[in-house]
């Protein structure tokens, strides 16, 4: 099994761990979902010092500063997640997220000459409309839930932003990237303090610090994990291979729900899971078939 395979089937299943762990914290600990952007920014920041200390930066000064900007359009994706993840079931939250793969197969066709079959983005497609599918508050009507025109401007940024990294690690390493971004990351999620309503929740997300730096530790590792498979692979192979977050992220919440549910719980009823199962089947068939 090739390498990249490998690497971007890790990744997501680390993001999904992240995901439960943010959702935790949105439902049990934190009030406003944006006064975690600036924490979540500050421990990238530590990361990403400790990886430029281990790895110089040795690019040059306009690489710098394209990743710095990619860092404060990271900073952005955070802030809409995180709301994203306090109006929305976790598992509808990112699945309905999984747009992007059809949005970068798009835009990596157009700046990158990423040419795939045209079977692969009919693939691609089949995994959207999953994504599609349980974005749906009302089947009468089309009427969609609250949270996935947020999630769909989410995955545009998110498009660009991958489309940008992969451009980046043509001649920079993805150590010094991840580095230089954080420094943007941290400078946007500071940003967000201009709030007052973040400020005055702020003490709140720092009395569970912990939790946040648990959670941004595993995203840490899956950023690194995933800017590798990036390294080496097509952005729009890895991306869609990504797809498979969902999947995972299912399948703790059910343990969630059905073993510990005062940590977290979804409620799954028969309608409500059939959908899920088949909108998630739907976005890693699709994945699968896009990453032969």
């Amino acid at each position: 099994m090739e390498t990249w395979l490998i690497l971007s089937l890790i990744f997501p299943a680390l993001y999904a761990l992240a995901n439960v762990i943010d959702k935790f914290l949105l439902e049990k600990r934190v009030q406003n979902c944006f006064s975690i952007v600036p924490v979540g920014g500050w421990i990238q920041l530590i990361f990403g010092i400790g990886v430029l200390l281990f790895a110089p930066f040795a690019g040059t000064h306009s690489q710098a500063i394209i990743a710095f900007l990619i860092g404060i359009g990271i900073s952005i994706t955070y802030g809409l997640y995180y709301y994203a993840l306090s109006v929305e079931e976790a598992t509808r939250a990112i699945s309905i997220w999984y747009m992007t793969p059809v949005i970068i197969a798009i835009l990596a066709a157009i700046f990158l000459d990423e040419i795939l079959p045209a079977w692969k983005y009919a693939a691609i497609i089949v995994a959207a409309a999953g994504a599609v599918l349980i974005g749906i508050e009302q089947l009468r009507g089309f009427v969609m839930r609250k949270g996935f025109y947020v999630i769909l401007l989410n995955s545009f940024i998110l498009a660009t932003i991958s489309i940008a990294q992969k451009h980046m690690l043509e001649t920079l390493s993805f150590l010094n990237l991840f580095g230089i971004q954080s420094l943007g990351l941290a400078t946007g999620g500071t940003l967000f303090l201009v709030s007052r309503n973040v400020r005055r929740h702020l003490s709140i997300v720092l009395k569970s610090a912990h939790v946040v730096f648990a959670g941004e530790t595993v995203t840490f590792a899956a950023v690194l994990i995933g800017l590798s498979a990036v390294a080496s692979a097509e952005v729009s192979k890895v991306s869609a291979m990504s797809s498979v977050q969902p999947l995972y992220l299912l399948i703790y919440m059910i343990l969630l729900s059905t073993f510990i549910p005062h940590i977290l719980k979804e409620v799954f009823t028969r309608k409500t899971l059939a959908i899920k199962i088949v909108s998630i089947l739907m976005i890693v068939v699709g994945t699968f078939f896009v990453a032969l």
